[in-house]
């Protein structure tokens, strides 16, 4: 509109301005969101402020890792006890449960790039002990 270049957009953004900010007919656009009130996040299915009275998402993640160190499931790492038993495991909770095992998987060390680890002072007894520790924060072994 000539009588009025801000047509629409007048309280908004000029055009004039608008043609500043374009770049290589780009417009970059930013915008400040201020929320109010209490902090509650919702999706159509679930409500984040409205967590089950009693639930344990700590415990539960816990006994997930578990399970699915025992299925074997997205097993990345495996170690090697001294009688030779392999243990397939997830470098994410060796990692996070061992500042040691964390410098090594993150290192050039052949056993990180192999995905492999043998433990010559360990037997397999001890081993599985120390993986059930790692992932459960708890053994059952004495």
């Amino acid at each position: 509109n000539a009588q009025n270049p801000d047509y629409g957009f007048g309280s908004i953004i000029s055009h004039e301005k608008l043609r500043e900010n374009l770049q290589k007919d780009q417009l970059k656009i930013s915008a400040t969101v201020t929320l109010y009130g209490k902090d509650k996040q919702e999706s159509s299915n679930y409500s984040i402020g409205n967590v089950l009275e009693g639930h344990d998402a700590t415990r539960e993640v816990v006994e997930n890792l578990w399970l699915a160190y025992q299925d074997k499931i997205f097993s990345d790492f495996t170690l090697i006890s001294n009688d030779k038993k392999a243990f397939p495991c997830n470098k994410i909770v060796l990692a996070s449960q061992s500042p040691v095992m964390q410098k090594m998987l993150n290192s050039g060390m052949k056993e990180a790039a192999k995905q492999k680890l043998e433990i010559k002072d360990y037997d397999s007894e001890l081993l599985a002990a120390i993986l059930e520790f790692m992932y459960k924060d708890k053994t059952h072994h004495y």
